[in-house]
């Protein structure tokens, strides 16, 4: 393989290395700096980064990145990545006119699989370009070295060196070695003649930077922002640093020493002198001194001036390190023996193997989660919350990853109620006790001074307007080193939230409780478990858009010290009693479990439930269910006015509206574009089970797009086929359960709707394919889809069953009611024991249901209302009605428990089922009567 092939092998590795999991880790907070600049306009980034502490030129072509290839963090990224594969080939040619060809691909390996390297090509910041503009200058310099009276490598030189100070203040250290470098190269070599166009460089470089001189001066000397570096002792520096050149940031030093010893051997061998001629013509002590400097020069500068103000941070090294890698190749190249090469290599690769699977997958080297801290504060949001965030350092992070509403965003100290906003209020904190210069006094800069005093009036009156209180907690010690704003919470909220984020920054959110209550507008009083009530509620938007959240206040109670935690859940049912979506979170907070409150104090809990894209239009239920955290089972609610079968509140009714602007349909598994008729399009299928037991659901959800306005009645068909194509199963239905028509629907309208249908138990083992397709309502004919008549969606593996008998004989008291049209109740048994009262029921199966039932078993009193109940399902769930079978003969057993002190009297015992999500029940009929139960029996209560 010849030379520039295996070179061009090595960059392209070096891509995909850097193309591996690119994107997928958080941003930082630096990186969300990038893309707040990037996102503004020229002139309001300009103005912005005049106020900042770096230079505009990486932002302004970061802006442009993102209007070609969009801002998502792989998009973003991605820019960075181009930069550190410039720079591969960028370092292989000038390692190739240093030393040669075999030394070039030594050291293009090298930077190819370089932990510190490619930690920087992943990162979205300035690094990796200002690393190949310094390269570019070097090159420049060395090149009029050569050629002092050509005008190409000066002119190259001046604008390379303003880019670079344009994009990072930390090039101008290398700018300043590589001119004393040159200049020391020059006077020797071409005397007083070098000076003259050596100057006229620096003064273009310096006229093409002027107009930003005099902002980087006052940026330098002046910064506007709070002190954040601490001085770092020498030994510390060459440690830390030599550590991060050799195998990136995802190392112990401590525990890696022979190997950064066997490096530190490679970079000696490789500077010492040798006479080997290079392309620039520097003698071998020049050669060795450029090596060094370009790398160690700049470093010792940082080093000098952190004695007056601290400057380092390993970051700050990486535009110096390219030539650490080319002289660390020349060590390598320079070996006489294969083997040693070889095993230097091996050694080399199997410590920076590792720091690069530590840099993806261990959690100590992991970005700062920004992007899970924000979602899970996005997701606690509700109307009336305020949130504290640092002016400075968490409020770029806000902008990139927060997307919901935001009724006002400013500094703490500017803060003013105001009944009218809709969304979260976001306050800026300022520098407690911060210089007066902070942020030079500018209203709009990032960091701005306050007081402990002046920070205590705002926060008394955030607390006096807002129910609750969250604060997005990072580098808070920075701005605030005494912890004021944290203590004053804790003394004067009561904590609820406290969620700490993967980072080395320890991201945290926190929420207090205020001790203000808005005054709810449904006055409840309902009774749930025995152990809570539910004081009140308001619901906040009883018509919302599709894609849009209804939000409920709920005020809860405890009635005495609660035994364990529970947690609700926030419901939307139809009009059928069909499940649309839910929200289930423990309430209040995790910080402040339901067993953690006292009893009788209000406790203010806001809820979301979010309604999906798609939603049909039209009203729903809008229920709520306690249930504890440990075994799942609802609480009970006996409350006639509110209660829904028993375990659920009905707090009212949602109107759910078609959006008013364009909303992203939501992501389904499988995209299609199937149309029907040139009337409606299949957009999305979601996931279907391909294997399923007999009595199994199957279920998933099908995404519609109307093509045109006034569609007539459409319905949606799904069958399972047998092999010879005739259906087993035929499910039939208008959208929505026949409730939203599609000669509703509004052209280009999208509706989410679900397929559902149970496989029979008489259905033998064996694969079955799954169609969906679409019928004219008033003439049945068939919509062609694409070039047939309907779309195969999945083959489906069906684990068939044998019919099963549990009795021989009569049951020992006889009943005969017909359940619907797939079961008799042929009797039942009955056991009075203590405290109890046993039942058996006797089914005679007429084949599988339509719907998974429920059993219950009511023991009414003399004052008709229900003492002592169990519902369950039928065999204890093992067999469910939708898997009976023609034949079958089933038992059942249930108790009910009668505690000491029920009153006394005659009961009637009445069994029945019911669908479980719409409660409705299943008609029983007898010889004598239609209902919806049976009597099973009269019992006596002594």
């Amino acid at each position: 393989m010849r030379a520039k092939e295996a070179g061009l092998l090595t960059i392209l590795g070096g891509f995909a290395l850097r193309l591996y999991r690119l994107g997928a880790q958080s941003l930082w907070y630096d990186e969300t700096v990038s893309l707040l600049l990037a996102h503004k306009s020229i002139p309001a980034l300009t103005a912005h980064t005049a106020r900042d502490i770096h230079p505009p030129l990486y932002y302004y072509l970061l802006h442009f990145w993102i209007k070609a290839a969009g801002d998502s963090e792989f998009s973003v990224a991605f820019f960075s990545l181009w930069c550190g594969v410039l720079l591969l080939a960028l370092i292989y040619r000038f390692s190739r006119r240093l030393f040669g060809e075999y030394a070039a691909l030594i050291a293009c390996l090298l930077v190819a699989f370089s932990p510190y390297n490619l930690w920087y090509s992943q990162e979205v910041r300035m690094y990796t370009f200002g690393a190949c503009l310094g390269l570019f200058a070097a090159e420049s310099l060395l090149r009029s070295l050569a050629e002092p009276a050509r005008l190409k490598p000066w002119l190259a030189y001046s604008l390379a060196a303003a880019a670079s100070l344009y994009t990072l203040y930390y090039l101008a250290f290398l700018l300043v070695t590589l001119t004393l470098f040159s200049l020391w190269v020059g006077l020797r070599r071409w005397g007083k003649s070098y000076v003259w166009p050596w100057i006229g460089a620096q003064a273009l470089a310096l006229a093409l930077y002027f107009p930003w001189f005099g902002i980087a001066f006052r940026q330098a000397t002046d910064p506007p922002v709070p002190p954040w570096r601490t001085f770092t002792p020498l030994a510390q520096v060459l440690t830390v640093s030599w550590s991060a050149l050799s195998f990136g940031h995802s190392v112990e030093p401590g525990k890696i020493w022979p190997f950064l010893a066997l490096t530190l051997a490679l970079y000696i061998i490789g500077v010492w002198p040798s006479g080997q001629d290079n392309s620039y013509g520097l003698s071998a002590v020049e050669r060795s001194a450029f090596l060094v400097l370009y790398t160690f020069g700049p470093l010792a500068i940082i080093q000098s001036l952190s004695y007056f103000t601290p400057l380092y941070h390993p970051r700050y090294l990486f535009p110096y390190s390219p030539l650490f890698y080319i002289a660390l190749a020349h060590g390598l190249a320079k070996l006489r023996s294969k083997r040693a090469l070889a095993l230097s290599l091996l050694l080399i690769g199997l410590v920076s193997g590792w720091s690069i699977y530590r840099f993806h997958f261990d959690p100590k080297f992991a970005s700062d989660d920004h992007r899970g801290a924000v979602k899970f504060l996005e997701g606690k949001l509700r109307e009336g919350d305020a949130v504290l965030i640092n002016a400075g350092y968490t409020y770029p992070v806000l902008s990139y990853y927060y997307h919901g509403l935001i009724g006002w965003m400013g500094r703490l100290v500017n803060y003013r109620p105001s009944s009218s906003r809709e969304g979260p209020v976001f306050l800026q904190t300022g520098s407690i006790g911060g210089s007066k210069s902070l942020g030079w006094g500018h209203p709009e800069a990032d960091f701005y001074p306050t007081t402990a005093e002046e920070t205590a009036r705002a926060l008394e009156q955030v607390f006096a307007n807002h129910p609750r209180v969250w604060v997005y907690r990072c580098y808070d010690t920075v701005v605030d080193p005494e912890g004021f704003i944290r203590r004053w919470l804790d003394e004067n909220g009561l904590k609820f939230e406290d969620a700490l984020f993967a980072g080395e920054s320890y991201v945290r959110v926190q929420g207090y409780l205020t001790g203000h209550l808005p005054p709810y507008s449904s006055q409840a009083g309902v009774i749930v478990g025995d152990v809570l009530e539910l004081e009140g509620f308001s619901i906040l938007n009883e018509v919302v858009e599709a894609g849009g959240t209804v939000e409920v206040r709920l005020y809860w109670r405890a009635l005495k010290p609660l035994p364990e935690d529970y947690k609700v859940s926030l419901r939307l049912y139809t009009k059928t009693g069909k499940l649309l979506t839910q929200a289930d979170e423990q309430p209040i907070g995790s910080y402040y479990p339901s067993s953690h409150w006292p009893p009788s104090q209000t406790i203010y809990h806001p809820m979301k439930v979010k309604v999906p894209v798609g939603t049909p239009l039209g009203a729903y239920f809008l229920d709520l269910l306690v249930y504890t955290s440990t075994t799942m089972e609802p609480l009970p609610v006996r409350d006639e006015k509110w209660a829904v079968q028993g375990v659920r509140v009905r707090l009212g009714e949602v109107e759910v509206l078609r959006p008013s602007r364009p909303v992203s349909p939501p992501e389904l598994k499988r995209k299609l574009r199937v149309k029907f008729g040139g009337m409606v399009e299949l957009s999305g299928v979601g996931e279907v089970p391909k294997k399923v037991k007999a009595g199994d659901a199957v279920q998933f959800q099908v995404l519609w797009r109307s093509l045109g306005s006034s569609l007539p009645d459409l319905i949606v068909f799904a069958q399972l086929l047998s092999r010879d194509g005739k259906p087993l199963v035929i499910k039939e239905a208008m959208p929505a359960d026949n409730l939203y028509p599609t000669s509703r629907w509004a052209e280009g309208e999208v509706v989410l709707d679900e397929v559902k249908f149970y496989v029979p138990g008489e259905i033998p083992s064996g694969r079955y394919p799954l169609i969906l397709g679409l019928i004219r309502a008033d003439n049945r004919e068939i919509l062609p889809a694409g070039k047939g008549k309907c779309v195969v969606l999945e083959e489906i593996e069906v684990e068939g069953r044998q019919p099963k008998v549990s009795y021989e004989g009569s049951p020992p008291k006889l009943l005969g009611a017909r359940f619907g049209d797939f079961a008799i109740l042929e009797g039942f048994g009955l056991e009075k024991g203590e405290g109890r009262i046993s039942v058996t029921l006797y089914w005679a199966a007429l084949g599988s249901a339509p719907e998974r039932y429920k059993v219950f078993l009511h023991l009414k009193g003399p004052d008709g209302q229900i003492h002592a109940q169990a519902d369950f399902f039928p065999q204890k769930g093992a067999l469910p009605t939708t898997a009976w079978i023609k034949g079958e003969r089933l038992l059942d057993r249930a108790e009910l428990s009668i505690p000491s002190g029920f009153p006394p009297g005659r009961y009637t015992l009445i069994a029945g089922m019911y669908e479980p999500d719409s409660g409705k029940r299943v008609p029983v009929q007898t010889e004598s009567s239609l209902s919806d139960h049976i009597i099973l029996e009269a019992i006596e209560l002594p």
